[in-house]
Parts: structure tokens; sequence; C-alpha cells
């Protein structure tokens, strides 16, 4: 059942040791996969942080004072790219697999604390309130910080009507599923950039690939 919360005053900090006090009541799940997650950022953030794995954003609570009460939810984010295999054609050779990359951030880790789970603030869910700030800040690091094309990440199947509500898409058939994504979680995506793309020798594909772009960034 929903419930709607009456304050959402959120302030994301780069995760840090001095975070770790306020996950003390911090829980993603009571079963796994889903309290892995709460583990992951109690137990192995700091050090992915320090081995340049990824880096993990924490989203806490404030009151009207500014004071932290809790911890909303926490994130992990990765420089990587989509590997994607198109058809290459010709008169001589006949035709042979092409691999190119897709230049992308990785959402490798989304959980929000069971408290803020299934909750509204102004009629919408926490949970897409807070997914929708990632995004965002990696749209800004896109025009300032690195080259960025896509979005992607892994989902257990629960979780893929959320992120399609938050516009993101299945994976096309010519990506390539990394080896490090777990076997029992799909490919989604989302593009934040225009990206061209001729796939067996079609037009068609590449003008459903622009349109993709453009509705993602109209609904953001």
């Amino acid at each position: 059942m929903m419930r709607e919360i009456e304050d959402f005053n959120p302030v994301v900090h780069v995760f840090k040791e001095s975070h770790k006090k306020y996950l003390d009541k911090f829980e993603t799940g009571n079963n796994y996969p889903e309290k892995g997650l709460g583990d992951y950022i109690k137990n192995d953030a700091l050090d992915d942080k320090a081995s340049g794995d990824g880096v993990s954003y924490i989203v806490l609570q404030q009151n009207k004072d500014g004071e932290i009460v809790d911890a909303i939810a926490f994130y992990t984010l990765v420089s990587s790219v989509i590997p994607c295999i198109y058809n290459f054609k010709t008169d001589e050779d006949g035709a042979y697999d092409t691999l190119f990359e897709i230049p992308a951030v990785r959402i490798q880790m989304f959980a929000l604390n069971q408290k803020y789970q299934d909750s509204l603030y102004e009629k919408e869910l926490i949970a897409s309130r807070v997914f929708k700030s990632i995004i965002t800040q990696i749209d800004e690091m896109a025009s300032e910080v690195m080259g960025i094309k896509a979005i992607y990440l892994y989902t257990i199947p629960s979780a893929k009507k959320f992120y399609k509500k938050n516009n993101f898409l299945e994976a096309e058939r010519y990506m390539v599923k990394l080896a490090s994504g777990d076997e029992d979680c799909d490919l989604m995506y989302a593009f934040i950039r225009e990206v061209h793309i001729t796939y067996e020798a079609t037009d068609s594909k590449e003008t459903i690939l622009k349109r993709i772009w453009k509705n993602f960034r109209k609904n953001k």
C-alpha cells in the first residue's frame, strides 16, 4: 500500500566513511537479492571506490533545520560502454560482424531504504524522484565531464516495470551483455544523446533510435 510522506528534502553526497553512521537503520530488503544491496553500501562500496570499480552516492533526508534524519537511498556509478555488434556487408566478402561501443555510464547499484519504498511525495514515487535525479546528474556529466551517450543497468525481473516507467528500454538485439552482468538480470538502457547506428543496412532502425532519444529527453 502506498503512503504519502509530508516532507522530502534530500541532499546527495559522495559516500564516505563518515556517512556510515546513517546506515544503522538502512535496510533494502529482507531477502536476497534485495538485501544484498544494503550489504553492499555498508561493506563494499568504499573498497570499490578505492579500486576504481565504482563511486557510490548516498541520498540523505534533511529536516527543516538542515539536520540529517536518515538515509533515503544510494546508487553507484561506473564509467563503461554498451558493446554492440552490427552486420557490415561488402560485395566481395559477404557479411561479417563488427564490434562497436556506445559510451555509457552504468548504474551499477540503486536501492531505496525500506522506509521510503512504496512511498509518495506530492503524488510521485520517492524511488522515481531519486532515479530522475541520477539521470540528471549523468546528463550534466555528459555536458561537462566526459562523453556519454547512454545509461544502462542490469535489473532483476521484478524491477523491470519501474525502469520502463522511467523511460528505460529493454536491450536491443545488437547490444552485447558484458561478462560482468549478472546472468539472472536483464540489460536495460536509455540514450541521452543522439546515437547513429546502421544495423542490417536499414535506415528504419536509426530512425527508431532517434525517436527514443527525443522522447527520453522530453520526459525526463
